[in-house]
């Protein structure tokens, strides 16, 4: 069983001062040590009247409380300051021990937050750093005197104190994060443990494209959570980023209890994946989690629709005169023909008008899956058009019709696209976590990767940015290798943001060139 540090360690460390190795004077009977030792530290501004007082004076093993010997750490005059540490890696953590300036203002240390995350807090103000799940909040109102140990039992990476008032200043002479490294050792109670799973409509949401739900109309995703471990747990949270918590009609279970909590879910028609947060506590401390995945289908409508992509070597070929091959390339066709109604496609048949019936590896599509047909050609000097079209029973019928030509040498040219969200290629979600009412900045890069031919009337068009906001350097004809970047600025909002960014040219070898990105942010409140 785990045991806290004695208050006879915390006095040999008290008592030792900057004489004893911070390292040694630290580490108890169980192998607990200073995580925080040397670690990088952060602040919110550092004071430098008289003395420079960076963060990371805070970490250098010396509790020295002097400001005048260089060893304390303090902010400027500010709004809910702060100190923060990274440990590098999740720790089991037993307690937080906070040193005071002493030389003078000890009685400015009081009204401040311990705050404890496995993972990178999403904000700097103390209102939304306690509202960020996953993050313990412990708050001290008196004031410390030299120091103070303040029980965490718990594992973390991000340590951070901050001033729960206006126009503080925080000043840390130390602050020592007791613990291990291995998050599981010592966890305060290893019989802590929770299973979960998912349901929608009586299904698994475990693996794509998970149970149907129809536009417009939400869907109950029940949760279910058994109390897998040995001892009594309580604060059951069960949450869904972007759309919040569950419905749960007990917070505490005992061993081999279980709780079924209800959160309602929908969205745009298409795929989609979020992951099922749960978190509970035992009575030591010990805190249990699971992220479990929740995979489900928004269809169009309840009956079977389908949706027939055809395409010529992958590319699209939607006006003339389409995309150019080279005389004798064999070239591949592929009718890609996607459920995305509320029940499966049946006795499916896809035609080309060319060549006739196309064959197909299956006559059946549940929804949210595809079902790809293909078939080879040499090509020989043409500019034409195919019209394909699939059927199923119930009446389904969609069309596609492909332009392409072909001439004694085939196309050379390419582009490339590539829209970052504040630094990060965001293609899938949740994309970077930013607070609401912060501004994401957006970048786009369009390059022209042909072997030999210039492009003309590059152009970018995002759907959720007007053209007016977004500012260009380059373009819009582009040589070989040269690159159009244009920036905007977004103001994120709460939830999911999902982006999907059209880039096109024109090329002398074929019609239009596009290429398309995907962009995903999501606003933490």
């Amino acid at each position: 069983m785990h045991r806290p540090l004695t208050a006879a360690v915390v006095l040999v460390v008290a008592m030792a001062g900057s004489s004893v190795p911070a390292s040694a004077a630290e580490r108890s009977s169980s192998g607990s040590v200073n995580l925080a030792l040397g670690m990088p530290a952060t602040q919110s501004s550092s004071a430098s009247y008289p003395v420079h007082a960076p963060a990371g004076f805070a970490v250098d093993g010396n509790t020295d409380g002097d400001l005048d010997h260089g060893s304390v750490a303090m902010t400027y005059r500010v709004t809910d300051a702060w100190w923060e540490v990274d440990l590098g890696s999740v720790g089991y953590i037993d307690e937080v021990v906070v040193w005071n300036r002493t030389d003078c203002c000890s009685k400015l240390l009081k009204r401040f937050h311990v705050f404890v995350s496995d993972v990178s807090f999403d904000v700097k103000d103390v209102k939304n750093t306690t509202a960020q799940d996953g993050v313990l909040d412990v708050f001290r109102e008196r004031a410390v005197r030299e120091s103070e140990s303040i029980p965490i039992h718990r594992t973390g990476r991000y340590v951070r104190v901050q001033m729960d008032q206006l126009d503080a200043v925080l000043a840390l002479a130390e602050v020592q994060v007791i613990g291990r490294p291995d998050p599981t050792a010592g966890s305060g109670d290893p019989r802590a443990a929770i299973a979960t799973t998912v349901l929608v409509e009586g299904r698994s949401t475990a693996s794509a494209p998970g149970p149907v739900v129809v536009s417009g109309k939400n869907a109950e995703a029940r949760i279910r959570v058994t109390n897998t471990g040995g001892v009594s747990l309580r604060h059951l949270r069960v949450a869904l980023p972007g759309v919040g918590k569950a419905s749960c009609p007990v917070h505490h279970l005992g061993p081999g209890e279980e709780v079924e909590c209800v959160i309602e879910i929908g969205g745009d028609p298409g795929a989609h994946l979020q992951a099922v947060q749960v978190a509970m506590s035992a009575g030591s401390g010990a805190r249990v989690s699971t992220e479990t995945a929740l995979h489900y289908f928004v269809a169009v409508e309840k009956g079977p629709v389908a949706h027939l992509e055809f395409l010529v070597d992958g590319l699209n070929g939607d006006v003339p005169a389409g995309p150019r091959f080279g005389k004798g390339q064999t070239l591949t066709f592929s009718y890609v023909v996607a459920s995305i109604g509320g029940e499966a496609l049946t006795h499916v048949r896809v035609t080309d008008g060319g060549v006739g019936k196309i064959d197909c590896p299956g006559d059946t599509v549940e929804p949210g899956e595809t079902l790809v047909c293909t078939r080879t050609w040499v090509a020989h000097l043409t500019e034409t058009t195919n019209l394909a079209t699939v059927t199923a029973d119930r009446g389904v019928k969609d069309t596609e019709r492909l332009y392409y030509h072909v001439r004694d040498y085939g196309r050379e040219d390419d582009l490339s696209f590539v829209v970052t969200v504040n630094g990060a290629d965001a293609n899938v979600p949740m994309g970077p976590t930013l607070p609401v009412g912060s501004i994401a900045q957006l970048r786009y890069v369009l390059t022209n990767r042909s072997n030999n031919t210039n492009v003309w009337s590059a152009e970018i068009l995002d759907p959720m940015v007007p053209a007016d906001r977004l500012h260009c350097t380059g373009g819009p004809s582009l040589g070989v290798g040269q690159s159009m970047v244009c920036t905007a600025t977004v103001t994120v909002t709460l939830g999911q943001w999902s982006d999907l960014v059209i880039a096109r040219a024109w090329s002398s070898n074929g019609p239009r060139l596009d290429a398309s990105d995907k962009a995903h942010l999501y606003g933490m409140p």
